[in-house]
């Protein structure tokens, strides 16, 4: 599904009239000792985290809040401003909502091109930079020196003084959100969570425009809930209004029209705010750490001590808690060079012919795989690469990769745990092979965020997975298939498909495609 700000969406009515939050645990923030609320955007903080903001203010929590671009691409049409007088524009409006919903929160502006957030290979260092310099000049103060609100150059909070660490929580947009900036600082803040041992969980902002209300496009098993008071709720609202370049219109004129429709302002004036496991590991997040300060209530009563046992359709009862993770692969590479058979098997050496020869140019500059294992579609795609970036999960496929690649200098093998660890750079070429049903839902819609945000201009998506189905895979091949469908398209046109008993290849060149006749003068 693809959307823009103009999609009338899911209304309000709906969601509060279903309220699914009211069966999910609810968040308290005793026990927290920092809040760093991280943004894409200027009034992303506001919309997905004013409440918890004012809350953790109103508390004595000191807040940090990074803003990674000025947002100075939001009315590229305008015929009566200018991308830098909207950049100084919506730092000052956010700063303005910030002094109402967290009064003397530190502020980090990244300055970082609105729109190009996925393609930056700074957004990740910038982000764990400011974490590190914040918990370093925390960790050095007095322990039991008194929580307070926190002015730009004050570094006093609290510390567990048995180990040093700070009980802190990192909150990003949500990666699932469809927005290509909201899953790159969602990536980033995942990354400097791991790194400084915080808790991490993530904020939907588009989610509630685009999302079915009986749909499983949020993951309402593993989300909190924080009720918000009356004056949580004021705060919050003052600051929304703050961003008035957003919320109303410009001008009278074409191109200045309102970002944020009042109907979809509607969702974040609720008495709640949910959030959403980050792309990290669940149990790195607040979701799973009763030490974050969980109660066992929701919004309506007790909670269940466990989730129902459901089963989304498309769903494998092994994909149940979210994706397969390293360990996984680790255990099925033990003692074995080719556990699938690449080496060796007809399939597999069929399958990689169809591929190949399903690609559209005879070559491409910049190539992405998602999934290299031990190199062998890595070795042919080589032959058609200036650049190719091969990633996989598990070093010991990647170790017998290098090893059949030695010597070729266009080809480069990395470690990354998709789609969290997404490589920075734009791609023409990425190559998404039997790895989509290794991930949740919600995972794969953020890998397919993390693809679009990161193709050229002119650019190919070639997907291909097995359809039969496999107990331990989160998802099967042909519903990974109809989701990369569903969200490539109307960006991406599907110019080819192959469909198989066995497995199914499909083909997106950014739109408009060409034919190869046609781009090789055979056909007008």
């Amino acid at each position: 599904m693809t959307f823009t700000h103009l999609d009338a969406g899911t209304p309000e009515s709906a969601w509060l009239e279903a309220a699914p939050w009211q069966r999910t645990p609810a968040w308290s923030l005793d026990g927290l000792t920092h809040l760093f609320v991280t943004a894409a955007h200027p009034d992303d903080e506001t919309l997905g985290a004013g409440g918890v903001m004012a809350q953790a203010s109103a508390r004595g929590i000191p807040v940090t809040v990074i803003i990674a671009s000025d947002g100075e691409a939001s009315h590229p049409d305008s015929p009566t401003t200018t991308p830098e007088a909207l950049a100084a524009w919506r730092r000052d409006e956010v700063a303005q909502a910030l002094d109402i919903v967290a009064p003397g929160s530190r502020r980090h502006f990244l300055g970082l091109p609105d729109g190009g957030l996925a393609q930056s290979a700074e957004l990740a260092e910038l982000i764990a930079g400011v974490v590190s310099g914040v918990l370093g000049a925390a960790t050095a103060t007095t322990a039991g020196a008194d929580a307070g609100p926190v002015a730009d150059t004050d570094t006093d909070t609290d510390t567990d003084t048995d180990t040093g660490v700070i009980d802190a929580v990192i909150l990003s947009p949500w990666a699932g959100d469809r927005h290509p900036d909201h899953a790159a600082v969602a990536t980033a803040s995942a990354r400097a969570a791991e790194r400084h041992g915080l808790r991490a969980a993530a904020y939907p902002i588009w989610g509630w425009l685009w999302s079915d209300v009986e749909g499983d496009d949020i993951p309402w098993n593993d989300a909190l809930v924080l009720p918000l008071s009356d004056e949580d709720r004021e705060r919050k609202r003052q600051a929304m209004a703050s961003h008035s370049s957003q919320t109303a219109p410009l001008s009278e004129h074409p191109g200045d029209e309102a970002i944020l429709s009042e109907p979809f302002q509607e969702h974040f004036r609720r008495d709640v705010e949910i959030f959403l496991p980050s792309v990290t590991d669940r149990a790195a997040g607040i979701v799973t750490d009763s030490a974050a300060g969980i109660v066992t209530e929701t919004a309506s009563g007790t909670a269940p001590e466990t989730a129902p046992d459901e089963t989304a359709p498309g769903e494998t009862d092994g994909g149940a808690d979210g994706s397969l993770g390293a360990d996984f692969f680790t255990d099925f590479y033990a003692g074995e060079r080719d556990p699938w058979g690449f080496e060796t098997r007809w399939y597999e050496e069929r399958k990689r012919a169809i591929t190949l020869a399903s690609l559209p140019a005879a070559r491409y500059a910049n190539v992405l795989e998602l999934g290299s294992s031990i190199g062998v579609t890595t070795a042919l795609l080589a032959e058609r690469a200036d650049a190719l970036l091969a990633t996989d999960i598990a070093e010991s496929a990647l170790e017998v990769a290098r090893e059949r690649l030695a010597g070729r200098d266009n080809v480069t093998f990395e470690r990354r745990t998709l789609p969290g660890d997404w490589p920075p750079g734009s791609f023409d070429l990425v190559v998404v092979s039997e790895v989509g049903y290794y991930l949740s839902s919600a995972e794969l819609d953020a890998l397919i965020d993390r693809i679009l945000g990161s193709l050229t201009p002119d650019a190919t998506v070639v997907t291909c997975h097995w359809r039969h189905p496999v107990e331990e895979y989160p998802l099967d091949g042909d519903t990974v298939t109809e989701r990369f469908r569903e969200r490539l398209r109307p960006r991406l046109e599907l110019t080819v498909t192959h469909t198989e008993r066995d497995f199914v290849l499909d083909v997106f060149r950014t739109a408009p495609g060409r034919s190869v006749a046609q781009e090789t003068g055979l056909a007008e």
